[in-house]
């Protein structure tokens, strides 16, 4: 079994001071959590964006989270990944624009780009599919959140790094529908890097 890693997802949380609870469940296990904790957070939500661990009182800007996660791979149909081939010495522009078509702010598209793009840019080529929230949920991890918010993004990323734009494999590029944030919103985006066996239906 190829174990893989989810790499950073950040969870943000906005809204008007109140109590929220978040529970997370991985398809495998935790290696990380800051704020530290076994995959549930009580926190305050300040008007300010940042989150108050209840447990420490201490100040953070996201809850962030690390974990294994066991046999993923690019969810493809009928030969064709909806995704897209980029050339990486494009990385930057095309994370700037397609992160903001699917809604993430500048604070989280900075976030973003500046942990993957470095490792974006390691090859010429790369092959990226964005997963859905209901998809993020089945492959990569459960979330609850109490009380329910109004709104819910999270956007994973898969990633694979290439040498050539060489793919036994038809991409066609999906089309994204976009997130309007209101209310109380809670924002989650990881990703991890997949490998060449990891395409196959």
């Amino acid at each position: 079994v190829q174990i893989d890693v989810a790499f950073k997802p950040v969870i943000y949380v906005y809204n008007s001071a109140s109590t929220v609870s978040i529970s997370l469940k991985p398809q495998g296990e935790f290696t990380f959590t800051y704020p530290k904790s076994k995959g549930e957070w009580n926190i305050k939500t300040n008007e300010d964006g940042t989150l108050t661990d209840l447990s420490t009182m201490k100040n953070y800007p996201y809850i962030f989270w690390e974990g294994l996660c066991p046999n993923l791979k690019f969810n493809v149909s009928e030969n064709t990944l909806e995704g897209f081939l980029i050339k990486t010495d494009t990385c930057i522009l095309f994370l700037e624009n397609t992160l903001a078509q699917f809604g993430l702010n500048e604070k989280e598209s900075t976030d973003f780009i500046t942990f993957w793009g470095p490792k974006i840019i390691q090859k010429d080529f790369a092959l990226i599919q964005f997963l859905s929230t209901e998809d993020y949920s089945e492959s990569i991890a459960e979330i609850n959140i109490t009380p329910k918010p109004d709104v819910l993004l999270r956007l994973y990323m898969y990633f694979m790094p290439l040498d050539s734009p060489e793919i036994n494999i038809k991409i066609s590029e999906p089309s994204i529908k976009p997130f309007y944030r209101k209310g109380f919103t809670v924002v989650e985006w990881g990703g991890s890097v997949l490998h060449q066996n990891q395409i196959i239906n």
